[in-house]
């Protein structure tokens, strides 16, 4: 009886294994399945910025790499870029407007799409021709951070030269300021509101040269300082 009792026992742990076995491989499969069915749905797509330039301006993909590369060739950080305006000229080439650092260049495209030139918005200034550097944008262009530096160290230097610098207001506002850059030579030009000698509100313009290397670690040197025309000394 015992023996009896014994076996069916065995048998009954042998049919529970198997079905917990059974049970674990149906688990398994089924999971394997839904992360097959995960794996296969569609990714959502992204679009770069030149893809989204592209289809802005009806131009191919291509075609705003091919200016991506040539900006960055002259020296430009083209996440800094921003594409404002473009228009298709006479001769069949694409002008874009691009604003770097707040200035403005111009990047013209053949027909085919390759870059023909990248130049300053007034065309005084070619930075790129027809696969040929001619200059480098921190060469030509003064940055915001650098605009920022001249403007601090210009009204510091004109208060040196006016009767009563504590009244002088100087415009926080780069647009009313022109700075100007060749190499290491930056040009500033700009005005300021102070009292005369009569204790009246006037205005005097004044027109600065710097040398200067550019870098946030060295200070500009003012070497010409002109005050309404005339040449400080």
């Amino acid at each position: 009886m015992n023996k009896s009792k014994k076996a069916v026992a065995i048998v009954v742990a042998a049919l529970c294994m198997g079905l917990m076995v059974t049970g674990c491989g149906k688990q398994e499969g089924s999971l394997q399945e839904s992360a097959s069915q995960m794996s296969s749905e569609p990714e959502s797509s992204h679009k770069s910025i030149q893809e989204e330039l592209a289809e802005q301006y009806g131009v191919s993909t291509q075609a705003i790499q091919n200016i991506y590369d040539a900006c960055a060739a002259v020296g430009m950080v083209t996440e800094n870029m921003e594409f404002t305006t473009t228009e298709t000229l006479e001769n069949g080439n694409k002008s874009f407007t691009i604003i770097y650092e707040e200035n403005e260049f111009k990047a013209y495209l053949y027909p085919d799409e390759t870059v023909c030139e990248v130049d300053s918005g007034n065309n005084e200034i070619v930075f790129y021709q027809d696969g040929t550097v001619w200059e480098q944008v921190e060469d030509r262009i003064v940055t915001i951070a650098q605009k920022e530096t001249l403007m601090e160290q210009s009204q510091e230097v004109v208060k040196e030269y006016l009767l009563y610098p504590e009244t002088a207001v100087f415009s926080s506002d780069r647009k009313d300021w022109t700075i100007t850059t060749s190499g290491t030579s930056y040009q500033v030009i700009g005005h300021v509101n102070c009292n005369d000698d009569a204790g009246n509100q006037a205005t005097s313009e004044f027109d600065l040269t710097y040398m200067w290397d550019g870098s946030e670690d060295t200070k500009p040197i003012a070497t010409s300082v002109m005050i309404d025309g005339q040449k400080m000394e």
